[in-house]
């Protein structure tokens, strides 16, 4: 991934570069395009880049180029689209000989003197409730085509109901998805120096695209060393931590900020912190759960003989059912087998290596976290629980000086 991350995004990922190239198929075909995009969109300006270079390599509309209309900044009387129109885009000659008495709409003016010709007007920054205004305009053309000029409506609200007989809808949330966001977030830790450990950079990515939702801009953000300011280590800081960092950075002050928004700094701004939480929550529990689960199977595994033993002698319960096969084993079960002692005092399973039994202990720990209180590890027990697995996968692995510290408080 040498070129930078907007361009990758738009040109590159699966999701960003098939809407993409859904849109300028629309333009390609002479039609206006609607593009039903989030209110918090990523690196605008290279999707419009990257749909007008897929457009002229479509060679029919070589000639074309992308002009971008702020509603709310230069037309925000959305009674007054048409001379807006005609003072920025027509000669003065043009603009002056216009007669709205002359019985000719101003779309048909508009087309028969060639203002728009070979434009392609992408009308962005849209107030909220005015988006039918521009649809309902471009509506007046009629049967649009390069010769006339092409609009691209971005419209971050519901669909106006009168769009669809003019505009070919192509919605955002069709092609992207946070999978998407989560495969950008672990090619940006990839390329990172220096590199975190591969498993935390599993789990660092999975945060960043849940917290971010669809905008991949503020998952590299969150992916940045200087979100984690001066503690210096991704691995010792909470996500949400990092969240407040950027919440104060000049590029990410509008972020949110539109009526209802789900983004996650708006929570951040309404202190929804139970939402932020349930999203890091739910990339633990992607990549978290089953590698305890797998750490379950290797140490049953590595206790086989003792505990097959033990469940011959004894009777042990597990959801109401006596259990015959150590696979069965659950970390709240192990833990009491391991404690359990006979009337002679001796442990019924024995095992002398006491770092294991307190790795069944903090395992345990972290499982019912997940499983049964909703809650997230802290950055200390997810250290511990990919640093196990890392070494079981014989892959490398850094300390980090932070973590081994919290994980000892």
């Amino acid at each position: 991934m040498n070129i930078p991350t907007p361009d990758f995004w738009w040109s590159a990922v699966t999701g960003p570069q098939t809407f993409a190239k859904a849109v300028a198929g629309v333009l390609l075909e002479g039609r206006m395009a609607l593009a039903a995009v989030p209110d918090d969109l990523p690196w605008r300006q290279s999707m419009r880049s990257e749909i007008l270079a897929r457009i002229r390599a479509g060679s029919a509309l070589s000639g074309t180029y992308i002009e971008t209309v702020d509603a709310q900044e230069d037309c925000p009387d959305p009674e007054g689209i048409g001379a807006f129109l005609l003072e920025r885009f027509a000669s003065r000659q043009v603009a002056g000989s216009w007669r709205p008495r002359s019985g000719k709409s101003i779309q048909r003016y508009l087309a028969d003197n060639g203002v728009l010709a070979g434009k392609i007007l992408w009308i962005k920054g849209i107030a909220p409730g005015q988006a039918s205004a521009w649809t309902s305009f471009c509506r007046g053309f009629g049967h649009p085509s390069p010769a006339t000029g092409l609009f691209v409506v971005e419209c971050a609200e519901a669909v106006p109901d009168d769009a669809r007989s003019c505009f070919a809808v192509v919605d955002f949330a069709r092609y992207v998805s946070g999978f998407d966001v989560q495969m950008l977030s672990a090619l940006i830790l990839a390329r990172q120096e220096p590199a975190l450990p591969r498993l935390w950079q599993r789990y660092a990515a999975a945060a960043a695209a849940q917290l971010a939702g669809f905008d991949a801009e503020l998952a590299e953000a969150l992916l940045d060393p200087e979100a984690a300011g001066s503690a210096g280590c991704w691995r010792s800081l909470d996500p949400l931590d990092m969240l407040s960092r950027i919440a104060d950075w000049p590029a990410f002050a509008r972020r949110g900020t539109g009526p209802g928004s789900r983004h996650a700094l708006a929570h951040l701004r309404r202190r929804r912190f139970d939402e932020l939480a349930k999203r890091v929550w739910t990339a633990q529990i992607q990549v978290l759960f089953p590698i305890i689960e797998m750490q379950r199977t290797r140490i049953v595994d590595f206790l086989r003989l003792q505990l097959e033993e033990a469940l011959d002698r004894i009777r042990v319960e597990q959801f109401g059912q006596r259990l015959v096969s150590p696979d069965e084993l659950e970390f709240g079960t192990l833990v009491y087998l391991l404690a359990l002692r006979t009337p002679t005092g001796e442990r019924e399973v024995y095992v002398p290596d006491e770092a294991l039994r307190e790795t069944v202990h903090s395992l345990r720990d972290a499982r019912n976290l997940l499983a049964h209180r909703h809650q997230r590890c802290t950055p200390a027990q997810i250290d511990f629980i990919l640093e196990r697995e890392s070494r079981a996968l014989g892959l490398d692995w850094t300390p980090c000086e932070t973590s081994q510290q919290g994980a000892a408080s």
